[in-house]
This record gives C-alpha cells, structure tokens and sequence, in this order.
C-alpha cells in the first residue's frame, strides 16, 4: 500500500495483493468413509488484486468541497471450496462528491454529498457454479448494479 501527497489537499493511494494459496486434499464427511480426499479450493481470494483512489479537499468559503474517486480491480476466484470454477473478474469504479463544514445556527455544521457505487455500471459474476449444469445450466449471482444516493449530514 502506498499514499502521496503531491498537493495541498490532494492524497493518491494505491494497493495491489497477490496471493496464491492451496490448501492440501480432504477427506468430505458426508461421504462414505474410505473415500479419496477431495480437492478443497481456497474461496473469495482472487490470485491479483488492486485499488486505486484519489482524494481532493479544497476550501470553499468556510466550508471544504471533498472529492473522491476509487477504482477497485480482482482476478477471477473460487466461489465454491469443491469447484474448480472461476467467477468473473472485476473493475469497478466509485465515487464521492461533498461539501462539508457548512456553518448552521448554534455551532452546528452541514454536510452534503452526491455519491455512486459501481459508477460505469460493471457487471460480473461474483458467485459461479457448475454444479447444476446437468439440471440446465451454471448458477451464479451478480454483482449490484450502478447505485447514486444523496446523503445530508448534521453535526451539532
């Protein structure tokens, strides 16, 4: 993980993760005993994975405009500990815009934001099976879609 600060009021971060991992044959309970030890296949890990954000805070009279921006990318991974099936991977982008530090009556202040998840509206497969493929088809389960909210905050 890394951060910078190359302005006043600017922040970049970064992050990448790799991981491999394997986890040793096992034998399944709900099998007949002597039966082979089956593979088990570490789920929810993807082998890369990567964020990205900036962040800008200006002055705006006596209230602060925030801006903020990530990106967040992963590899395929298990979604089934008994499957060799990969999901989709991903990249998926949010994003917040607020003003902040607004002066009310009596001390009070006033936050105000515009925020999306899943900005450019990405779609994958974050859960996957091939378990039914007999019964019709693979399973799988979507990531949200593009979400947007207004948030007001009162701090008093």
């Amino acid at each position: 993980r890394v951060s910078l600060t190359p302005l006043p009021g600017l922040t970049l971060s970064a992050a990448y993760a790799y991981t491999e991992a394997e986890l040793p044959p096992a034998t399944n309970p709900f099998l007949p005993a002597g039966s082979p030890p089956q593979v088990v296949y570490v789920t929810s890990t993807p082998r890369n994975a990567g964020s990205g954000a900036i962040d800008y805070v200006v002055p705006i009279g006596g209230a602060e405009l925030r801006t903020h921006l990530d990106a967040n990318i992963a590899d395929g991974y298990y979604s089934m500990a008994g499957e060799p099936t990969l999901t989709d991977s991903s990249f998926i982008v949010n994003g917040r815009l607020a003003i902040g530090g607004i002066d009310l009556t009596r001390g009070a202040k006033l936050e105000l934001s515009l925020w999306s998840r899943n900005l450019f509206d990405e779609q994958h497969l974050f859960v996957r099976s091939h378990a039914a493929w007999a019964a019709g088809g693979d399973y799988g389960i979507y990531n949200e879609p593009r979400t947007f909210g207004l948030d007001g905050t009162l701090r008093f």
